[in-house]
């Protein structure tokens, strides 16, 4: 009885940062998934933040801080909130890449940045293009065939596409095999991102 006491007294203290760090990122995962407008968007990076801060190990959250940061970008009506949003999602993509260089999500997460970037100044296009394209290359040199890569690489290349006024069947059709095989490519790490096959799908259909 001593025994098992000593073990639960010295081994609940290793255990409970693991239990609350995955209770934490169950509920600002729903917080994110139910978010409906860049407030709400903004609210849910900022759960991430404190995640993250209380566990600067992980990648996870710092990396779903940058994606709701990037999406409240997006989202954002005033450019205020659009730069602001961006400025937060760029500085989690430099903190990523900097810690965590040989993980594929950083640099999809960089290529998000330039692509919210592209959105809030058009006038920059061709520089953010060209490092969004390097970065999501990176990704996929690291982990090929990762399916969020690949959809960066051809929302970018639709993008210069229509922009020039070319036909973008080949990027529909890199789309659609990209969206048959994203069930294939499966993470082992717990909290790793599933996004971008209704994306890819979206993009496939576009030359329907």
């Amino acid at each position: 009885m001593k025994t098992l006491l000593f073990l639960a007294l010295f081994s609940f203290p290793f255990l409970a940062p693991k239990a609350d760090f995955d209770q934490s990122m169950e509920r600002a995962l729903e917080r994110f998934a139910q978010a409906e407008n860049t407030e709400e968007l903004m609210k849910s990076a900022r759960a991430f933040d404190k995640i993250a801060e209380m566990h600067p190990e992980q990648w996870q959250p710092l990396y779903y801080a940058g994606i709701s940061y990037a999406s409240a970008a997006f989202a954002a009506e005033e450019s205020a909130t659009l730069n602001k949003a961006l400025n937060l999602c760029n500085a989690r993509a430099n903190t990523m890449t900097k810690h965590w260089p040989e993980n594929a999500e950083s640099h999809v997460l960089m290529a998000v940045a330039h692509g919210a970037a592209i959105t809030a100044n058009p006038s920059q296009a061709p520089q953010y293009t060209n490092l969004l394209h390097a970065e999501a290359q990176k990704a996929l040199d690291l982990e090929p065939g990762n399916p969020r890569a690949q959809l960066m690489l051809i929302r970018n290349g639709m993008g210069a596409a229509q922009w020039m006024n070319q036909p973008l069947d080949t990027y529909c059709a890199k789309a659609q095999d990209a969206y048959d095989a994203f069930d294939t490519f499966k993470s082992e790490e717990h909290f790793a991102p599933t996004w971008g096959k209704d994306q890819l799908l979206e993009l496939a259909n576009s030359c329907k």
